[in-house]
């Protein structure tokens, strides 16, 4: 992404666990979609966006708004938060990885709200040892309502983020005037 590789000396590190963290409206799916469609896919790699709030028209309809490339080597599954099964979805990530082909993960949108905080934690957990198994590029859009200025709602509280290498946090704020958007390295395992 230009502008935020220079900030990260080149990028994020292969099979880096990336979490894009924020509020509603705060440019999580679009930061997200940017940061994946930016990578380069060889023949023999694919890439994967697993979505929970936005669907596949919806996804392509807001890459296509940026002029953001979608290779025909990515996959988009929509999956409805309501038919959100945590084992399965975890089953099916496995199985995908084992084909070999899919290196680059996008989860666009997921939080422990959609579940139950103890089983959330189970799966990111699980997804965490998975991902650098096969060392899989993953970037996790995570839909956080915590207000991190505020004294005792630190960031290390949420399981997703102390399993991650990277944590960035958007956010957005109303001026009299405008709306201001920001960017937040919280957290940074080296770069490229």
């Amino acid at each position: 992404v230009p502008g935020f590789d220079e900030i990260l000396n080149g990028g994020y590190l292969a099979g880096s666990i990336v979490v894009v963290s924020g509020g509603t409206g705060s440019g999580k799916t679009l930061f997200g979609l940017q940061t994946f469609l930016s990578r380069k896919f060889s023949k023999n790699e694919e890439g994967l966006i697993l979505s929970f709030k936005e669907n596949k028209r919806a996804i392509e309809n807001l890459s296509r708004s940026f002029k953001l490339e979608i290779d025909s080597n990515v996959k988009i599954k929509y999956i409805p938060p309501a038919a959100l099964n945590l084992n399965a979805l975890f089953q099916e990530i496995y199985n995908v990885l084992t084909k070999g082909k899919v290196k680059h993960i996008l989860i666009n949108s997921f939080t422990y709200r959609d579940k139950g905080k103890k089983d959330f934690d189970a799966f990111v957990k699980g997804l965490s040892t998975l991902f650098r198994a096969y060392n899989i590029n993953a970037i996790i859009n995570y839909l956080d309502r915590k207000d991190h200025y505020l004294p005792n709602r630190s960031i290390l509280n949420d399981n997703i983020y102390g399993l991650s290498d990277q944590v960035i946090l958007l956010d957005h704020y109303h001026t009299s005037e405008e709306e201001k958007k920001s960017i937040s390295i919280i957290k940074m395992r080296g770069s490229s």
